[in-house]
């Protein structure tokens, strides 16, 4: 029996170290920080040292008003050179080339299971990977950032800093409306499994007032599709000494969070029954009118489709 006690104190631990990094809001909606996500961002922030840029990381930049990314770039800036962050930039270069994007990175990371662990999350369920020619590049990379976080101790890193991740989920949590799941679950007719808002403290914007971002990446399960959101910071903050000093975390911006956490969420109920009329919405391209088009252009909309896409998700 005495050899079974550190087992079940150190199981404890794990425990305890996973759950600070996830709340669940209700039985369906959870709160969620991902190692894989983080570990990808400050590999990605490494890489980009090589490679010049990949979305909004670009090599040179000051990022110093998003503490996460400027500090963990100090803390893991000594591995640039290491065999690993060499082949990632390699990796991350021919996937820039391909896909123009990381969102693909993501969709693939939240289908594995947590670092430090390997292999698919939900064994069985078929990812969707659009460009089924990179799933070798996003396995190899995968299996990187996998090592890098066991090499480079990122988990101490993470635990290290639980009171700015606490924070985090604190000042995101209290601006999600957790009514608005199961009134779009009555209003559209259709339910998911579960909804997964997933915060990228480490996750680089360029700075400005209104800059943040949000992608929904694609997670399979075998009780079907789990609608999910990737949310970067949206409040510019001021330099501190370091990640314990700040009592501001960057996540505190209603507008944003209830954006992103309902608004986009809710494209997963609107898209598909939109699809069915593609074609027909399609054919009145004309009423995409110059006015209309100059009136929505700040709002990224760049074609009818979309704004009828956007205007029936309106809320």
């Amino acid at each position: 029996m005495k050899n079974l006690f550190p087992l079940f104190i150190l199981f404890i631990f794990s425990h305890n170290v996973h759950a600070q990094y996830r709340k669940e809001l209700s039985p369906k909606v959870s709160l969620i920080i991902s190692s894989n996500i983080e570990t990808y961002f400050f590999v990605e922030k490494l890489a980009v040292e090589r490679i010049g840029n990949y979305v909004f990381n670009i090599k040179g930049q000051d990022y110093s008003h998003q503490p996460v990314v400027h500090f963990a770039f100090n803390h893991f800036k000594d591995y640039q050179n290491d065999p690993l962050i060499i082949r990632s930039a390699e990796l991350l270069q021919a996937l820039r080339d391909s896909l123009h994007d990381n969102g693909p990175i993501m969709d693939y990371l939240l289908n594995q299971k947590e670092f430090p662990a390997s292999g698919p999350r939900f064994p069985g369920a078929e990812i969707d990977v659009a460009t089924p020619s990179v799933r070798p590049l996003l396995a190899e990379l995968t299996e990187n950032l996998r090592k890098f976080y066991i090499q480079a101790n990122v988990g101490k890193f993470l635990k290290k800093n639980v009171s700015f991740y606490n924070g985090v989920l604190q000042e995101a949590q209290k601006d999600i409306r957790i009514d608005a799941f199961p009134y779009m679950e009555k209003w559209y007719g259709r339910e998911f499994p579960h909804y997964m808002l997933y915060l990228a403290p480490a996750m680089p914007i360029t700075t400005g007032d209104d800059n943040y971002r949000g992608y929904g990446p694609s997670i399979a399960s075998a009780e079907g599709k789990i609608p999910a959101m990737v949310i970067s910071s949206s409040k510019m903050l001021p330099l501190q000494t370091n990640l314990s000093a700040y009592k501001k975390f960057g996540f505190d911006n209603p507008d944003v969070t209830r954006f992103l956490s309902s608004h986009e969420i809710g494209h997963t109920f609107v898209n598909p029954l939109v699809e069915k009329y593609a074609s027909k919405i399609k054919a009145d391209l004309i009423l995409f009118t110059p006015e209309l088009q100059e009136i929505l252009s700040p709002h990224y909309i760049t074609d009818w489709y979309v704004c009828v896409i956007e205007h029936l998700k309106a809320r």
